[in-house]
């Protein structure tokens, strides 16, 4: 029974404790008959002891409630590992040592244990539903931003439907989501790049259409020769539209601003890194993009 338990060691450490006893055991059996009547006496402390210290408190462990109650506490705990960072408290280093201890088996260990991981979880919830309504205002800001822009208004309801999509798709990515990092992760890649190309589509939907080259006219002959003379003159093919071209939009955080140092200590150092940046801006609009702030 005890080796069949100990099978489990690696689903349950603390079950290591059995290896002892098991020892102990394996010691003392297929003996003759004349060791159990003079020599067994000899052990009976260490086996009792055994018995009441490790082997009664293990089986019940193994065989009651507490068993389900420490594997619920070890899934929780492999399951919501990447979210721990992001939460406070001692409460995950008092779990992570209940369950590395070899006698968690005894005593009222793995209700603490319980207790500890509802109270992560309510702190995992409350922080996941915070970071969630902070995303949502952020993906609602820049969709106002972006609605509200003059060469918006100017496009069709096919285009501004379009455009508007993917704020509906990462959205529904964040409601989704089960892990707090990974919400902040979502809305600064949208913002750092979706965003930004949605901006460079609205400035270059609302451009005005350029022109189509106008085809030149084929030369006339003065008058028909007999050589082409019931030749039919082939129609000038007519010219391609122009291509329409793209507004690049970059973010204002991707600018690169070359300073000599490494900290702004005083005034001066600010008006100076301030100044760099305004010539980064002045920069990216003289080559025809747009900033996104």
């Amino acid at each position: 029974e005890l080796e069949i338990l100990a099978a489990e060691k690696d689903l349950y450490p603390f079950l290591n404790v059995l290896n002892v006893p098991i020892d102990s055991l394996r010691a003392i059996v297929n003996k003759p008959y004349a060791f159990y009547l003079t020599d067994l006496s000899r052990s009976a402390d260490q086996l009792l002891d055994s018995k009441e210290d490790i082997l009664d408190p293990v089986r019940r462990f193994m065989n009651g409630s507490m068993k389900g109650i420490y594997n619920d506490v070890r899934q929780f705990m492999q399951h919501e590992r990447h979210n721990f960072a992001d939460i406070e408290g001692d409460e995950i280093a008092e779990i992570e040592g209940i369950l590395g201890d070899v006698h968690c088996f005894k005593g009222n260990s793995i209700q603490k244990a319980k207790a500890l991981m509802q109270a992560v979880q309510q702190k995992i919830q409350a922080r996941l539903l915070a970071e969630k309504e902070h995303a949502f205002a952020d993906i609602e800001s820049m969709k106002q931003k972006l609605t509200s822009m003059p060469e918006f208004t100017a496009l069709t309801e096919g285009q501004k439907n379009r455009l508007l999509q993917p704020f509906e798709r990462v959205q529904r990515m964040v409601e989704t989501e089960n892990l707090i990092a990974m919400v902040r992760d979502e809305v600064r890649r949208f913002n750092d790049t979706e965003y930004s190309a949605l901006l460079s589509q609205v400035v270059t939907l609302a451009q005005p259409k350029p022109e189509p080259a106008k085809p030149m006219p084929s030369p006339q002959p003065s008058s028909p020769s007999a050589a082409t003379a019931g030749v039919e003159v082939a129609e000038p093919e007519p010219a391609e539209p122009a291509p329409e071209k793209r507004i690049e939009v970059v973010s204002v955080r991707n600018l690169r601003v070359e300073s000599a140092r490494p900290l702004l200590v005083d005034e001066s150092d600010i008006d100076a890194y301030i100044e760099q940046l305004r010539e980064a801006l002045k920069a990216e609009i003289r080559s025809g993009k747009r900033i996104q702030v």
